[in-house]
């Protein structure tokens, strides 16, 4: 993960108050060079350390606070040669090494960074700053665990500080702990309440968690604080989608299109909801828009292959397959689609080849386990109906899901009918129905749902017209 520009500017003005704090000589240029940088008046500390290093060539210092007025106004090798110098005068220059290490923090040369701020950590253990630009390097290197180990060592140095509690949520949200993630960003909203990215992200983590009343919540609150940021309005429409708020859902896409034309995540949002809204000709153009915008976009080309299996349009579903596979090898819903054509195809030994692969990946989220279990229980071709694969996928897809989803519910309906248990179908099947019309799904799947529990009832499995089937 590539550090934010802006982020490390934060940090590297941070190390340069803390530098003007020493005022460890007396120097009466110096002194006017420490008001200029305060004021951010960055020419005149410029002249005013190349004045003092006129009468001394060997102030460090002069260098150091000359870099610092160079780094303000991006002129990077500058800053960068007055810190090598500022060291060569006095190689326990702490400050200046820390400094130089944030330079090189910017310049994403991060094995340099390191050296130079693991030096300045063993010279001066109690600057948090060091820590925190050593744990940003580490997160540049993906490793995670050092990132997180030098964030917790500047927070306690420092815990009112808000820049090594980033760093740690990026770590942790890279690992997977989206708790901590989340305690992390809500501890830095309380110090930033109207920094809109913050909600953003916490948004985001709620919404990967599947809490998304409160990521709708944060998405809403980052939008009040930022209504003109595209991503929110994309973002939020996911959400949307999740819960099932169709309408909802196209509105936010359309307005993050009204921001920026070329929103994909918007364009694949609101293509999702015209194909749900019974609308399939406009979501093929947009997914046809996002792909001519980004080529290599994996959703674009799941959700489009998806609609090429609703057209029976095979040969096309699988080469938006074998590009979102090149994006992603291990992408099971792509290896599911894939089967999908080419059961289509009646190429059954593909199928089957397909699903195992998908099911080899392990897939973590129950939509790619309820395809397969949906397939192997109502599929009317006796050579692809296993009643037990069914049964297996269904139940972990509702392990995943918690129990809370309607798929997964319908899938496990579906996997018990046709192993005879029609009572326990029949449960699975109402419970599908009970969350769903809490959910508001369209009337017209509720309807179909209670059709084919008449058919449990009726002690008959349910034979699906999906999936290639005519």
């Amino acid at each position: 993960m590539k550090p934010k520009s802006c982020f490390v500017t934060n940090l590297v003005i941070g190390l340069a108050l803390i530098a003007l704090s020493a005022r460890a000589y007396a120097d009466d240029t110096i002194d006017e060079v420490d008001k200029a940088l305060e004021k951010q008046n960055w020419d005149k500390a410029i002249e005013l350390c190349s004045s003092a290093l006129m009468n001394n060539s060997n102030n460090a210092k002069a260098y150091h606070f000359r870099a610092i007025a160079y780094y303000n106004k991006e002129n990077l090798d500058k800053a960068l040669s007055d810190l090598n110098e500022a060291i060569r005068i006095d190689p326990k220059y702490a400050k200046a090494i820390a400094a130089r290490g944030a330079l090189y923090t910017e310049k994403e040369d991060y094995d340099k960074a390191i050296q130079d701020l693991s030096l300045a950590i063993k010279m001066d253990p109690k600057e948090a700053k060091s820590f925190t630009y050593r744990g940003l390097c580490y997160l540049g290197k993906d490793q995670f665990d050092k990132a997180i180990a030098d964030a917790n060592e500047s927070i306690k140095l420092n815990p009112s500080q808000t820049d090594a509690l980033i760093i740690r949520y990026n770590a942790r949200t890279k690992l997977g702990e989206l708790a901590k993630a989340v305690a992390d960003l809500s501890k830095v909203i309380e110090s930033l309440p109207d920094e809109p990215l913050h909600f953003f992200k916490r948004g985001t983590c709620y919404g990967h968690c599947g809490q998304f009343d409160k990521a709708l919540a944060d998405y809403n609150q980052a939008i009040r604080l930022n209504p003109k940021e595209t991503v929110y309005y994309s973002q939020r429409a996911k959400i949307q989608l999740a819960k099932c708020n169709f309408a909802q859902a196209k509105w936010d896409s359309e307005k993050a299109l009204d921001l920026n034309d070329q929103n994909t995540d918007a364009l694949v949002c609101r293509a999702v909801a015209f194909e749900i809204m019974d609308e399939p000709d406009k979501a093929l153009s947009d997914l046809n828009k996002a792909i001519s915008f980004k080529p290599k976009d994996r959703d674009a080309r799941l959700n489009r292959a998806s609609l090429f299996l609703d057209k029976k349009e095979y040969d096309k579903a699988l080469a938006d397959c074998e590009i979102a596979l090149s994006l992603n090898p291990n992408e099971p819903l792509a290896y599911i689609y894939q089967g999908m054509a080419h059961l289509g195809k009646k190429q059954y030994d593909k199928t089957c080849e397909n699903f195992s692969r998908a099911l080899a990946i392990r897939p973590q989220g129950g939509v790619e386990l309820c395809i397969i279990a949906e397939i192997f229980a109502t599929h009317q071709d006796d050579r692809i109906r296993d009643g037990k694969k069914a049964f297996e996928c269904a139940k972990l897809a509702c392990e995943l899901e918690q129990y809370k989803g309607v798929r997964s519910y319908l899938a496990l309906a579906s996997a018990y009918a046709e192993n005879g248990q029609f009572e326990d179908a029949q449960l699975c099947q109402k419970k599908a129905i009970e969350i769903a019309e809490k959910r508001n799904h369209p009337q017209k799947d509720i309807e179909e749902f209670h059709t084919i529990l008449q058919l449990y009832k009726d002690k008959k499995p349910y034979r699906s017209s999906h999936y290639g089937q005519n």
